[in-house]
């Protein structure tokens, strides 16, 4: 009976301490996908999951992996490389990035906590949050700032964002 209950204990303690790596988010990886992977790899890579390719077999615009009904994620390709992967918009709320634990569920307080934000510039409808040294871009939506700067294309600063801002987009560039 001690046999099967310290089993029990350790498998517990073994299945804790791994990571989900589907779902991890590195400055040079995101899942199953590194900086270095080719677009032309990425329906082998996913082989389990639907891969929906928008552009023509020369020349692709976009990248969309779904598993089940769920969008995980969309690449597009580099500007100067268009093999290479550009930029990751994050799609899913299950991916996190290594160390940190900010995912799409994250707020603003929680990016700044845990990140040095370098600016923040509004676009038509969101507001870009860049971090320094990074290749991690996050968005806002403008309509959760204050009247004050919701219709502003001014640079904005952090004390003007709420703490309890939700996050909009979740981008890596490796451009």
């Amino acid at each position: 009976m001690r046999k099967i209950i310290f089993l029990g204990v350790l498998m517990t303690v073994i299945g804790s301490c791994s990571t989900n790596k589907e779902f991890e988010i590195t400055e040079g990886s995101i899942g199953l996908i590194a900086k270095t992977t080719l677009l032309s790899e990425i329906e082998t890579l996913y082989a389990k999951d639907s891969v929906v390719v928008n552009g023509t077999s020369n020349s692709i615009e976009k990248i969309d992996v779904y598993q089940g009904k769920n969008l995980l994620f969309s690449l597009s390709p580099k500007t100067e490389n268009p093999e290479q992967i550009g930029t990751v918009k994050i799609e899913d709320p299950r991916f996190e990035i290594k160390g940190s634990g900010i995912s799409l569920s994250s707020t603003f307080q929680e990016i700044q906590s845990k990140m040095e934000i370098d600016k923040i510039i509004p676009t038509a409808m969101s507001a870009s949050i860049f971090i320094k040294n990074s290749p991690f871009l996050f968005a806002i939506d403008k309509a959760t700032l204050p009247e004050s700067i919701k219709y502003g294309y001014d640079p904005i600063e952090k004390t003007q964002v709420t703490e309890s801002t939700a996050l909009k987009y979740f981008f890596i560039s490796w451009e």
